[in-house]
Order: structure tokens, then sequence, then C-alpha cells
């Protein structure tokens, strides 16, 4: 005699239980993730005779979930810090901790009107490039439009952003294959 093991059913609970996890770890985490080191496109053109700048924010990598319209733009500024190694204070050293710390770059773009500002987060060397070109960009009046793309951290932008917008892509994927097949299971299980 052989004996097989019956599968219970899932439960309606058990099932919401499990697609809440999955969609946390799957989908809220990688948007999140996406948007701490976000990556973002600066385009400016000449409309009307002003400087219209058009930032668009990115989520996992190419859905676009913020754009913003800046007419009357001025100027650029670039806001970035350095690489350096922080030696420890003597507060430190009296708690026991001598050790240097490295504090890392970050950069920001500051596209000017006015008084008023919008900020675009990007690598420190890219925000300083991006500045010069629009500064340069707004003095010749080029016809053309001076598009950029900005990233936070090529690494933190590109790579673990890439990952995450995988990660995302194939719960997606199994979901929509999951939500397509179940009609055909059921039908299956009827014939059966």
């Amino acid at each position: 005699m052989t004996s097989q093991a019956k599968k219970a059913p899932s439960t309606l609970s058990s099932v919401i239980i499990t697609q809440a996890i999955a969609i946390f770890g799957f989908v809220i985490v990688p948007i999140l993730i996406t948007l701490v080191a976000p990556l973002s496109r600066v385009r400016v053109e000449y409309l009307d005779g002003k400087a219209v700048a058009t930032i668009t924010r990115y989520v996992l990598l190419f859905i676009p979930w913020k754009t913003e319209r800046i007419e009357g733009v001025t100027g650029a500024r670039a806001d970035t810090t350095t690489t350096h190694t922080r030696k420890a204070t003597s507060a430190e050293r009296q708690r026991g901790d001598s050790s240097s710390k490295l504090v890392f770059a970050t950069g920001q773009i500051a596209l000017l009107r006015g008084e008023q500002e919008s900020i675009v987060q990007a690598a420190p060397e890219l925000a300083t490039e991006t500045a010069n070109a629009v500064n340069v960009y707004l003095a010749e009046e080029s016809k053309q439009p001076l598009e950029k793309t900005l990233y936070a951290s090529w690494s933190l932008s590109y790579i673990l952003g890439g990952i995450m917008t995988a990660l995302c892509g194939l719960y997606v994927v199994g979901a929509a294959l999951a939500i397509i097949t179940f009609p055909f299971k059921k039908l299956r299980k009827l014939n059966q």
C-alpha cells in the first residue's frame, strides 16, 4: 500500500499573508531602495524665450514617479562634499573609540529661479559637471535642448537599483502568470 501525502489546501488567510510578505519584500523594499539612491533626468530647453527645466525622477530605474517643471531658470549650482577621513574627537577617544571615520562624498544640483531652487540628487562629480553644463547652456541660449541623466551613486543607482528592479520584475511576472493560469488550473481540477 502506497501512501501519498495529500497537500493541505491553502486557506485564504494564508494566501493573503504570503502575498503581503511577498509584496513587501519584492515590491515595496525595492521601491524604497531606488528612492534612496534615485535616478533622475534633467532637461533644459528654451521655450518662448524662457529657459524651462524639466526634472523627471524615476523609481525602479525606468518608471517615472515625479516630474517637476521649472520655468524661467536663471542658473544652476552644485553643492558637493568630498570623501575624507575624519579623526576621532577627544570625546570619542575618551570613550575608547580611537578609530578614524571615513566620510563619504555627497552631491546635489540646484536649479535656480530667482530666490527659489529645485534640488536634484547627483554624484559629486556629476553634479559639478551638470551645473557647469547648464550654466554654459543658459549663457549660449542654444536651440538644442540639454538633457542629462543624474544618479546619486553609480553603484547604488545602477547596480543595486538594477538588482532591486529585477526582483520586483520577477515577482510581478510570476504573479501575473499565476493569475493568468488560475482559471486553467481550476478547469483541469473540475475535469478530473
